[in-house]
């Protein structure tokens, strides 16, 4: 009973976007004390202070899930395919995009706003792809785990109940004759919406 309620106010904390484990980290608190002591008792300088008491028990990162497996594996067939011009859409840049920047030149259609890059293989666009009029532009496209997120208002788009679909048929005519579309969406075995994911 206690690890549902637990899980219960996880879960309502991070609707109002609390994060109660980042609060829980205070436990490592004294290790951090400790070990500054320790620090600066074998002659270490300190200019100023970063505590990161979370990361004392945090792994890594992760070698599974979808996100994962999905950057790797489009980014391999992109490598294999080698199109003239990969456009991105939405993806994540730090796993796809700097998967297929290490190899290639890859242009990022994005409608955050700052999305900067001083990589030379990145090249950033500021686009609302339910907006989107270019035609024909390219034969690789690449919009991995974004679809979904369209016209929900998350990412400071326009509300738009058919944003999935304008932002997918807005894609297709994008692409050149047989060109590639690599396309990644959640799939459920209920059909649901979830707002502002």
């Amino acid at each position: 009973m206690l690890k549902v309620l637990k899980k219960i106010l996880l879960i309502f904390a991070r609707l109002f976007g609390i994060n109660i484990e980042h609060y829980l980290s205070l436990k490592y608190l004294p290790k951090f004390i400790i070990d500054r002591k320790k620090w600066l008792e074998k002659g270490g300088k300190i200019d100023t202070y970063s505590v990161c008491l979370k990361d004392y028990k945090d792994n890594a990162g992760t070698l599974n899930g979808e996100y994962f497996h999905q950057d790797l594996l489009v980014a391999n067939l992109i490598f294999n395919h080698n199109p003239n011009r990969h456009i991105d859409i939405g993806s994540r840049i730090d796993g796809f995009v700097a998967h297929v920047a290490s190899f290639r030149e890859i242009e990022i259609f994005d409608i955050r706003p700052n999305i900067k890059s001083s990589h030379k293989n990145i090249i950033t666009n500021k686009l609302d792809i339910m907006q989107s009029k270019y035609t024909n532009i390219s034969d690789s496209i690449s919009c991995l785990h974004s679809l979904e997120h369209f016209g929900l208002g998350r990412y400071s788009d326009t509300i738009d109940i058919n944003g999935h679909i304008k932002g997918l048929e807005n894609m297709i005519q994008m692409l050149k004759k047989k060109g590639r579309l690599y396309l990644s969406i959640p799939v459920s075995q209920k059909d649901k919406n979830v707002f502002n994911q």
